[in-house]
């Protein structure tokens, strides 16, 4: 089972949407796909149809319309003491890596934004974490924090994308340059994730977004980066 989570370093650069929707597009691959939110707000789950207004938690496990398995978890640091919560996350994944009648390929890990300042939870070791970074003022600024930063998890595998790209916005073109020009080629994914209107409507509608529209960009963009992930895996074998 190869486990990839995604992080963003400001609130609304995305992580969430990108979760739901690469989930979506590793599963038409077919390989078979579980997402885990980490997230207090659970809001993931209502990418999948699930109503914004029901109480999740780890019992409502359920497998989507689209073959996803989405597990509502739902860090709290002020709910739970965080070995309870550890256990619970532990018996979560082993519970995800033993299901016999579905055996999970991908876990993506939706992660509390700015996770790597303060981590609610410990990953496994083998975990890769994508960052996800919105070409925005925020998120350059937390971008430079998030290098100088010692005590974040080290053993984790980081990568990052950028998400929400829009070439014809002056500011945002030039972050994302900026961006481009600074950061390690090796470390920046060599693809991107265009603003799409779309995909906000989709959420609007509790759906998926090739669910939504099959003519969006967005689709293009994220089909590309499942098929760079599969790829990427796939070598390291």
């Amino acid at each position: 089972m190869k486990l990839l989570a995604l992080e963003s370093l400001v609130g609304g650069a995305g992580a969430t949407t990108l979760v739901a929707n690469l989930a979506a597009a590793l599963r038409s691959g077919d390989a078979h796909v579980a997402v885990v939110d980490c997230c207090a707000q659970n809001h993931l789950a209502a990418h999948f149809g699930q109503p914004l207004g029901d109480d999740m938690d780890l019992q409502q496990t359920f497998l989507a319309a689209s073959g996803v398995i989405v597990a509502p978890f739902g860090v709290d640091k002020d709910q739970q003491p965080a070995e309870q919560q550890q256990k619970r996350f532990d018996r979560l994944l082993q519970q995800l890596q033993e299901l016999q009648e579905y055996k999970v390929d991908w876990l993506l890990i939706n992660l509390p934004t700015g996770f790597s300042f303060a981590p609610s939870i410990d990953l496994p070791k083998e975990t890769s974490c994508l960052l996800v970074l919105e070409p925005e003022p925020r998120c350059y600024m937390n971008l430079k924090r998030w290098q100088r930063f010692e005590s974040r998890p080290i053993q984790l595998r980081y990568r990052a994308i950028m998400n929400k790209v829009a070439p014809h916005l002056e500011l945002p073109r030039d972050i994302f340059d900026l961006c481009r020009a600074e950061l390690d080629p090796d470390w920046l994914l060599p693809l991107y994730i265009n603003r799409d209107q779309h995909i906000p409507e989709a959420l609007a509608t509790q759906q998926l977004l090739y669910e939504y529209t099959l003519g969006a960009q967005g689709n293009t963009d994220i089909a590309e980066l499942a098929h760079w992930l599969q790829e990427a895996a796939e070598s390291e074998l």
